[in-house]
């Protein structure tokens, strides 16, 4: 699984720092660093931010890249946006995704224009080309999936499944809420390293032209531990290939109420 991809896992996780909470205001303004490794090595940092911009406008960015040394490898830069309007309608404003490569930069902005249609423009180096994706199911971007579950009860062991815009294609995201847990964050098992937190597995599937529906196969599992605690964002996850096992690992939080 690419770095890119392992991005686009946090952010569906970060769908669902929500679904615990029934209390206060949800939307915290904060920002949060994470750890990305392969194998139990460090290949990639990168730093979440959540902000209200209005007083009906919430706001996610992502700030990725590779690290030094992994960079005369493999170097990678991503960039991901999105905002939704917390109006009645609850509805998507904006996702993207901008991937930046030594001689690449692929740019893919996604404008919803109601809650079943989004137009898709994706830009590789100066070659632009522009889709229409619909769905009678109802569209989301990976930010604001977690807006179904602040207003739907929460069941365990049950599956949700949304129909998530990140590409040119659709991808149905399978979310099965597992169960409440304790994960220790600290690498030497220590005991400040302890979080309450809820886990959930994420399935990927591609939505084909003729309307298909196949399982992702270079993404063979994906487990996330979401914290119970205020602003309710993932602090782990963990992904699963046919090379070996990526993961996320929070290493600070800021919030301001």
């Amino acid at each position: 699984m690419s770095f890119n991809k392992l991005l686009l896992s946090l952010f569906i996780a970060l769908s669902l720092f929500c679904i615990n909470s029934k209390a206060g205001n949800p939307y915290k303004n904060f920002e949060a660093k994470y750890s990305f490794e392969f194998s139990s090595m460090t290949v990639a940092k990168g730093v979440l931010c959540g902000k209200m911009l209005d007083n009906n406008t919430y706001g996610v960015s992502f700030k990725g890249a590779t690290t030094h040394f992994i960079s005369f490898f493999y170097s990678l830069k991503e960039i991901i946006k999105g905002s939704v309007n917390l109006g009645n309608n609850k509805k998507d404003i904006f996702y993207e995704s901008i991937e930046k490569r030594p001689k690449k930069t692929k740019i893919i902005y996604a404008k919803f224009l109601d809650n079943k249609t989004a137009d898709v423009t994706i830009t590789k180096n100066h070659n632009k080309k522009t889709y229409l994706l619909k769905s009678k199911n109802g569209l989301f971007s990976p930010l604001s999936l977690y807006l179904f579950f602040m207003s739907n009860k929460i069941e365990m062991n049950k599956t949700y499944i949304r129909d998530v815009v990140v590409t040119k294609h659709l991808y149905k995201v399978a979310i099965t809420i597992l169960k409440k847990t304790t994960i220790n964050l600290d690498k030497l098992g220590r005991k400040k390293g302890k979080r309450d937190a809820l886990e959930v597995e994420l399935r990927f599937y591609k939505v084909e032209k003729n309307g298909s529906v196949a399982k992702y196969k270079k993404v063979k599992k994906v487990v996330a531990w979401i914290s119970t605690k205020p602003p309710f964002i993932p602090i782990f996850i963990k992904s699963w290939n046919f090379i070996g096992f990526f993961s996320a690992r929070l290493t600070d939080l800021k919030v301001v109420n």
